[in-house]
């Protein structure tokens, strides 16, 4: 799993020759469709409330399913986050041929949830020295109430550690057919190679 970061969801599918498929444009697809996931979905983005666990689930799984994704592959953004999440891609059987973990330091995620700044004309949410450079701190504006959001964002970042851990602990225990051999492939991005899209 990572974070829907655009320019490095869009370098892994380069990488990798496969589709992107962040969460919040599986959202968006489904939001805009007449179905009753959708307008749950609708709901929950509108509220900000986070989409049920079984919901994105459901989504994930059709998406994967279909012909464009399952004829050149996919790289997941924001999914799997918890056990729940991480069990639901083998019992669907989905394919799984690599697996990329990041090594991405917590105090620089930290940084940078401290950091951030709206640019009202696109709507992006950016972080100082990290994404925005210096040169364009003045087309933008703080985050409303950035120091209470950043509570939150460090509180979420908390939980996801601790989520990770049961993540990790579903792919080590399926990872491996009954005689021991990996069923994929297990990537280490570089620390640095990373950074450089926060």
């Amino acid at each position: 799993p990572h974070t829907y970061l655009p320019d490095f969801t869009a370098k892994i599918a380069d990488d990798y020759g496969v589709i992107p498929l962040p969460m919040d444009a599986i959202y968006a697809s489904c939001a805009e469709s007449s179905t009753q996931d959708g307008y749950e979905v609708k709901q929950c983005l509108d509220n900000k409330r986070k989409v049920p666990d079984e919901l994105q689930v459901k989504l994930v799984v059709e998406r994967i399913k279909q012909s464009d994704v399952s004829s050149c592959g996919y790289s997941l953004a924001d999914f799997p986050l918890n056990k729940l999440q991480a069990k639901s891609i083998f019992d669907a059987k989905l394919p799984l041929e690599k697996v990329i973990v990041f090594d991405v330091d917590d105090d620089v995620v930290r940084k940078r949830l401290g950091n951030r700044r709206l640019i009202p004309s696109t709507g992006e949410i950016k972080s100082v020295g990290f994404n925005l450079p210096m040169e364009q701190l003045e087309k933008t504006v703080p985050v409303e109430d950035n120091d209470s959001e950043a509570d939150l964002l460090s509180d979420k970042f908390d939980a996801y550690l601790s989520n990770l851990e049961n993540v990790e602990e579903v792919f080590r225990n399926k990872g491996v057919d009954d005689e021991g051999n990996a069923l994929f492939d297990v990537i280490h991005q570089i620390r640095r190679e990373i950074e450089e899209f926060f």
